[in-house]
């Protein structure tokens, strides 16, 4: 299976939705005088220092200053002001690139000067995402013609942003630093370097560990042997000569600047030498090795080689610090110091790099190199890479890392189907057709390994382990030791751990920490001692107890804890000591990963906990169970946390502590302990479930935030084996029958959005997006004849008809047709649909009915409709399909057309509610309101207006929070419908602040699930399609 047919198997979004940065530029401010001071940089940097094209920019920025003083500042406007004047006043093409390139550098350059030196963290994401967008943007344009990397001796290809040079020094200098997965990392001989000004790294996307260095020249440290030697460097100016060896003919280094070798002859004070002429006359010397460059050896901004030459000065330099830096991360450089980067070969690193010699210059920078060597040339030649290619890949792979770093924390949350979205959009991200990195396979490869460790939560452990197989076969070398490799072998152990294959599972988790310990991954290590030791404990276990090996048991026991210690001290990262500067190692800082440490070492600690309960040493497993808690909740998952309470609780039971063992089992944080065995279908934790539900007073009926109960993630996960362990201990007390119906609903729910539904919403923000989502819950209810017996089908009826009917037609009376995609019959021609959510009244019989005798409802749908069409020409009433509850859910079989009510919103075009004074306070009004509201804000392809008694229509408010209607919680990049007790639904807009009572104006708002309802046994129903809401969300 090739890597995008694996992709296409796993049936999750294939779309890279990536918002803009939250950080819209309001907060930060620049003036006018900062970016005319670093345009002339830019336009060198992308050489374009002379081109007639760069003119209107720099008349644009002079109309920002009132005066002529060297003190005038000029105007002072936020960046998204000074985005705005530049879209406005400037020429699209090479102005308005320039600009956008400009603002970009001038905050990347403010951050920089305004944070601490050694800050780590110094800029939220969201305004290092902002300023990569315009940097980005620019270099993505395709108007930045003259642009050119080149490749350094670090091995890093470079791109000019900014350049600033004075004299053959450095002001300022901006690049872009990209390491490719070439294999290409320079001369490791010298490598360890320093800079002449201060230094900042910004981490755009992939992984490297820094590494620091101290020297002490060896005449001055009497007794210690020279490591190295002192080199310094000299750089081409881009005309001239080259280095050549001795009898070579010297190549023409630069377009216009021909050089020939004349005679070989001795020269005082320089020996043997040849000599060289420019094409200008001036002659130059040449040893025997080298030729000097014809002029000057200062820094230009575009080289054709740079060269180290050995100083004979010796020195004794010793590593004091590593630290590894991801996304987002900054570190400093101070002038001086020396160190170097360290990148993975087969891995992808970018870096937006600043030299600043705002905080200090020296001109003698230095580099480490073999102490017998003598010079090393570095040409600075691409390779064939370009400018945009290199943008395009630290781009791709931003996008990336940002994916799998949220897949990673909501899988630390324990929300899988969130995490799911999101590692479905980092696939999409390495494996999309334009993608920049569809042929790094490492990438595919590690997220396709996050994926399978997600499904398996969803019970689906066959696919995961056939994806784990497909990796090891076809995008990883199995036998070559690598973290991701490694991590795969890993994975592969709990899915046959799991399945009660133990020696299968030993296997795995040995070949696990045989390649970590190789390669001296220590995070690795820890994963698999760990997961050794359980295994371990688990084959003890299995033995005869007359025969059981205890010597099998202490090394369980040993490796656990060797799990805990080496958590433990993972999270304690090394600071250096106090230097002379006094900046460095004030605070320990956290572990990058300093969460999942803590996950671990609570995992190993609540298997301690088993294993002494093992052996009847029920004080250390109590001790060990309590010790857990801690590091459970400070990893922020709420299923570790519900797993450590049950081994807590089971080791209180066992020391004859039952009422507190119950406080355990029964809590009201978020998960219990009986949600948490059932999410995961293990042999071990079924054994686990059996014992806790035999306690007749643990509750099941407790519900999360979420709405789901244990019994609904049973069955929500594939957790069949769970799903009837609940359901026995259920049945001893209540039916069983509703229950179960609805967990299997909610299951069929949660496919149909997670494979068919948000899949397409993901991909289409745009109005034919909603035509696209139509036709796929068409097919899905085709394809699964099951879902179609729980959902109804999408059903409308055409406007023209309802425009003749002459009253609201009802479900039986033939005038509804279904949606009918592509296949020609009635349903087919419809393509934009509106919803009408109104109140029904009591009718002559007391029975709610949806019109009264004076058909005032019909007529206000019409009016409403036609005032739509006068706001909205382009809406085709020929075409124009409408929702209406009496005629599209059938009274005789109601239950398949409101379990699709949800999923009927997500597909209609608008939403139009025909307000009176209690609409909003009717629960399946607010439903429908708060849904649409939650749908607009997260896909922008929906609409929601209200049609009042008066005949005026208007568009439902855009910020809900700022209006008596009320509020719902958002977030900007993916607006997310928590339909919780937090949640604050709409209420009536008739009713004024005025009029309020402090009462009514302080009381907490309702739930639509909590409002009126005519029939109270529609209220468990209401809460099902609240938590159907939050998914499509």
């Amino acid at each position: 299976m090739t890597p995008l047919e694996l992709t296409a198997s796993t049936n999750i979004p294939q779309d890279d939705p990536l918002e803009r940065p939250q950080d819209d530029g309001g907060a930060h401010r620049l003036d006018a005088k900062t970016l005319s001071g670093f345009l002339p940089g830019v336009l060198v940097a992308v050489k374009l220092k002379d081109d007639p094209e760069a003119v209107p920019v720099q008349t644009w920025i002079a109309r920002y200053f009132t005066t002529a003083a060297s003190e005038d500042k000029g105007r002072v406007l936020s960046l998204a002001e000074w985005r705005k004047e530049a879209a406005e006043n400037l020429p699209e093409g090479v102005p308005r690139t320039v600009a956008n390139l400009l603002l970009g550098v001038s905050l990347l350059i403010k951050e920089s000067r305004g944070t601490h030196l050694d800050a780590h963290n110094p800029t939220p994401s969201a305004t290092v995402s902002l300023m990569w967008e315009l940097i980005f943007g620019a270099l993505n344009s395709g108007y930045l013609v003259h642009s050119s990397p080149s490749r350094s001796a670090q091995g890093f290809l470079s791109v000019n942003l900014c350049s600033i040079i004075t004299d053959g020094k450095i002001d300022v200098l901006v690049r872009l630093h990209v390491w490719r997965s070439d294999g290409e990392r320079g001369n490791a001989d010298i490598a360890v370097h320093s800079h002449q000004p201060w230094t900042r790294s910004w981490i755009l996307g992939g992984e490297a560990t820094d590494h620091s260095y101290e020297y002490d020249v060896v005449p001055d440290a009497l007794g210690v042997e020279p490591t190295h030697a002192m080199y310094r460097i000299e750089w081409d100016q881009s005309f001239g000569v080259s280095l050549v060896e001795k009898g070579e003919e010297v190549e023409d280094v630069a377009a216009d600047h021909a050089v020939e070798i004349l005679e070989l002859e001795t020269i005082d004070g320089i020996g043997e030498a040849g000599l060289a002429k420019a094409e200008d006359g001036e002659v130059v010397s040449v040893d025997e090795s080298l030729l000097h460059a014809a002029e000057g050896k200062g820094y230009n901004t575009y080289q054709q080689w740079s060269t180290v030459y050995n100083t004979g000065i010796l020195v004794n330099a010793r590593e004091v610090r590593k630290e590894r830096h991801t996304r987002d991360t900054s570190y400093t450089i101070r002038t001086e110091k020396y160190h170097y980067t360290e990148v993975a070969r087969d891995e992808l690193h970018a870096t937006l790099f600043i030299f600043d010699a705002y905080y200090g210059f020296t001109q003698d920078a230095g580099i480490f190199g073999p102490i017998n060597g003598r010079h090393n040339t570095q040409p600075r030649n691409p390779g064939g890479n370009t400018t945009i290619a290199l943008a395009r890949a630290a781009d791709a792979l931003r996008r990336f890392d940002i994916h799998l770093d949220e897949a990673r924390r909501h899988t630390g949350r324990g929300d899988w189907e969130a995490a799911r979205r999101a590692i479905g959009n980092a696939i999409h991200a390495c494996s999309a057709p334009d993608s920049a990195l569809l042929n790094e396979h490492r990438y595919l490869a590690l997220a396709l390994s996050e994926l399978s460790t997600i499904i398996r939560r969803f019970g689906q452990d066959a696919h995961a382990s056939g994806i784990y197989d497909e990796l090891l076969s076809g995008l990883v070398v199995p036998e070559s030791p690598s973290e991701l490799c490694a991590s795969i072998h890993g994975e592969l152990g709990v899915l046959r751990r799991h399945a009660g294959n133990l020696e299968d599972a030993k296997t795995a988790f040995q070949t696990q920490y045989d390649m970590a310990t190789a390669i001296g991954w220590e995070r690795g290590v820890c994963r698999a001692v760990g997961n050794l030791g359980i295994v371990n404990y688990q084959l003890w276990e299995s033995q005869e107890h007359a025969s059981r090996d205890d010597a099998l048991w202490n090394v369980a026991i040993a490796q656990l804890r060797t799990r805990v210690k080496l958590a433990q001290d993972l999270r304690k990262v090394k600071t250096p000591k106090k230097t002379g500067g006094g900046l460095n190692g004030k605070k320990p800082k956290r572990a990058p990963d300093w969460k999942r440490l803590h996950a671990w070492e609570a995992i190993g600690l609540s298997r301690l906990s088993v294993c002494c309960a093992a052996r009847g040493n029920v004080e250390e497993a109590l001790k060990t169970a309590s010790d857990s808690l801690t590091p459970a909740r400070e990893s922020g998952d709420p299923t570790l946390v519900a797993i450590c309470r049950f081994f807590y609780g089971r080791a209180l039971v066992s020391a004859g502590r039952r009422a507190e063992a119950l406080q355990e089992f029964n809590t009201q944080e978020s998960c219990t302990p009986a949600m948490a065995l059932c999410r995961v279908p293990s042999q071990e934790y079924h054994a686990y479930l059996e014992d806790l539900v035999a306690d007749p007073e643990l509750d099941l009926d407790i519900v999360d935030e979420q709405g789901n109960s244990a019994l609904d993630y049973a069955i929500m996960s594939g957790n069949e084996t769970a799903g009837r362990i609940i359901l026995k201990s259920l049945a001893r007390s209540i039916p069983t029958d509703g229950r179960l119906s609805y967990a299997r609903l909610k299951r069929s729910y949660q496919e149909l959005c997670q494979e068919f539904l948000r899949p397409v919403l993901l991909e289409n923000k745009a109005e034919r997006g909603l035509q696209r989502l139509r036709t796929a819950y068409a097919h899905a209810l085709e394809s699964d004849k099951s879902k179609a017996q729980q959902f109804d089908k999408f059903k409308f009826v055409p406007y023209r008809d309802l425009q003749k009917y002459g009253k609201l037609p009802r479900a039986s009376e033939g005038s509804t047709l279904e949606f009918d995609p592509g296949k020609g019959g009635p349903g087919s021609h419809a393509d934009y649909f509106i919803y009408f959510s109104y109140r029904w009244k009591c009718g002559p019989d007391g029975a709610p009915s949806p019109d009264d005798e004076s058909n005032t409802q019909y007529r206000r749908i019409l009016d409403a409709t036609e005032s739509f069409l006068a706001l909205h020409p382009s809406v085709n009433p020929e075409n124009l399909g409408i929702w209406i509850a009496c005629a599209c859910i059938d009274p005789q079989s109601s239950a398949t057309g409101v379990n699709a009510l949800p999923a009927t919103l997500a597909q209609c075009n608008a939403v139009i509610s025909l307000i009176d004074e209690t609409y909003y306070s009717r629960a399946w009004c607010a439903l429908e309101v708060s849904t649409v509201v939650a749908l607009r804000k997260a896909w922008e392809m929906h609409a929601w207006y209200v049609y009042d008694k008066s005949g005026s229509l208007v568009e439902g408010p855009h910020d809900p929070e700022s209006t008596e209607e009320g509020r719902h919680p958002t977030e900007k990049n993916r607006p997310d419908l928590v339909l919780s007790e937090k949640q604050e639904a709409v209420q009536p807009d008739e009713v004024s602040a005025e009029k309020e009572s402090t009462e009514e104006r302080t009381r907490p708002k309702l739930l639509p699930s909590e409002r009126q309802l005519t029939d109270e046994t529609e209220r468990p129903k209401l809460a099902l399609l609240e938590w159907q809401c939050k998914l499509l969300v």
